[in-house]
């Protein structure tokens, strides 16, 4: 039985149901949340991806997975409620979007990876809801700290990595990824379309292919 999980536990892979697999609950920006609340109306937050939710629910949802990682303004506690009220399970995220933490600039990627490694293992901000994925993203052409993120995901053999969801991906992710033959088996890729070009099928057909 493979499992992977959610803000309520670890659930059976066979129960995921039609899953929409890119989603953000709230978009902000690190600490933003809870330093500045006013910016935020949690409570209206709450209430309406309740009401949705529990719509999108009876039409037929069953997962969110929610691509939020802490430089998006991540907050469980709010999927968790969601989830209870709504009926639709949340598989929440560790890793980092496009505003890689200054904090995290020159360390390696084993140092950052036993940080996500936690809260997969044993959770996020002492909630212990534990993330499901690891989010990674890039720009065009992917920057030094974006690199970083990425080896941290691959690279490292402390990331226990059930998925990986990408951002923006442009062809380093190839070199970045090839002395970790297979680990693409449990990638997702996403938001290409913002990229500056077009992507050509035979770059997805190649990581797809890849050994």
């Amino acid at each position: 039985m493979a499992t992977i999980n959610s803000v309520l536990g670890p659930m059976d892979t066979a129960d995921l149901g039609f899953t929409l697999p890119h989603e953000h609950l709230i978009d902000s920006s690190a600490g933003v949340n809870f330093t500045y609340g006013e910016l935020v109306d949690r409570e209206w937050a709450l209430e309406t991806a309740v009401a949705d939710l529990t719509q999108a629910h009876i039409e037929g949802v069953d997962t969110i997975v929610e691509v939020s990682p802490l430089d998006l303004g991540r907050e469980v506690s709010l999927m968790k409620e969601v989830s209870q009220r709504s009926g639709v399970q949340f598989i929440c995220c560790t890793g980092c979007w496009l505003d890689v933490p200054r904090s995290f600039w020159g360390r390696t990627p084993e140092f950052i990876a036993a940080l996500w490694s936690r809260e997969i293992e044993e959770g996020i901000d002492g909630t212990g809801i534990k993330a499901g994925i690891i989010k990674v993203a890039t720009s065009d052409p992917i920057s030094e700290h974006e690199e970083l993120m990425l080896r941290s995901a691959f690279d490292s053999p402390l990331s226990p990595r059930p998925l990986s969801q990408f951002g923006q991906i442009c062809d380093p992710i190839i070199n970045a990824e090839s002395n970790n033959a297979g680990r693409h088996q449990n990638m997702g890729i996403g938001s290409c379309a913002r990229m500056r070009r077009s992507i050509p099928t035979w770059y997805f057909q190649s990581i797809m292919h890849a050994e």
